[in-house]
């Protein structure tokens, strides 16, 4: 499901982080993450978090990208 665990954490904390902030680098930074994220269900989760990202929402972005962290986290064991 997801290429290299260790780094993907590291590149969901920084979209976290930009989230945060409301930064726009969000945008670039979540786009950067769809490579690391295969369908189907990872990439379904993922989607959400783009669509709040690309509508702006920061604030529901980040509620959406702490869930599928927890997807994450769940899965993984």
């Amino acid at each position: 499901m997801l290429r290299d665990l260790p780094q993907l954490g590291a590149e969901l904390d920084e979209l976290e982080r930009l989230l945060v902030k409301n930064m726009f680098q969000a945008v670039g930074q979540y786009q950067r993450l769809q490579a690391e994220v295969e369908p189907p269900v990872a990439a379904e989760r993922f989607a959400a978090i783009g669509q709040a990202v690309n509508d702006m929402k920061f604030e529901q972005a980040l509620a959406q990208l702490r869930l599928f962290r927890a997807a994450l986290n769940s899965e993984a064991g």
